[in-house]
């Protein structure tokens, strides 16, 4: 045996020991299994790790023999049979940080992760209005009706945060107008009241 009582080892997850051990994988009554000599590794096995402990480092609680002069680890955490094969490392040797024990410690780091690649955010705008592509693509007319619609329906809020962000959209796109207002006739004003 490798490793000793007390050891920290990390356990190969399903695929690892399916392509270590030439994908074997079959059916035995209800669980399946991977034959890694001496002892399977049926799936329970692997969704009782992932159930328990993300990390998939689990402790070495005492060494066995059965009764073929086998031996095995029963481990602190989970009862089962578990060998050499199906261990990939002790711990103390590959990783130097503290075993991630949560759902929730995964997800954290998975954040900070992300957060560490974010990129800068880019302007919005580049402050060019009267080039703008929102007011001179083709469907200004369309978002001119939403808007429009927005101010009719919810008030001056929507007017305060267009304006706020883009002076611009507050300008009807027939009229050439800015604030929302129209002259009298103005087809997209007529076409919000049908």
């Amino acid at each position: 045996m490798k490793y000793k009582v007390e050891d920290k080892v990390k356990i190969k997850s399903w695929e690892q020991m399916e392509d270590e051990f030439s994908g074997i994988d079959k059916f035995s009554g209800i669980d399946k299994l991977i034959y890694t000599s001496p002892f399977n590794f049926i799936k329970r096995m692997e969704e009782d790790i992932i159930k328990l402990n993300i990390s998939r480092i689990l402790t070495i609680k005492e060494i066995l023999t059965d009764t073929d002069e086998d031996k095995y680890y029963v481990m602190e955490e989970i009862e089962w049979k578990w060998t050499d094969s199906m261990i990939e490392y002790l711990v103390e040797d590959k990783e130097k940080s503290v075993p991630i024990n949560s759902r929730f410690e995964i997800l954290d780091l998975q954040r900070k992760e992300k957060k560490d690649k974010t990129v800068t955010n880019k302007r919005f705008c580049d402050n060019k209005c009267n080039e703008c592509s929102l007011m001179r693509g083709s469907n200004t007319r369309q978002l001119t009706m939403i808007l429009n619609k927005l101010l009719d329906e919810f008030g001056d809020g929507v007017y305060k945060i267009v304006q706020k962000h883009c002076p611009n959209l507050t300008c009807c796109a027939d009229c050439h107008i800015d604030d929302f207002c129209h002259i009298e006739g103005c087809e997209l004003v007529d076409r919000e009241e049908e």
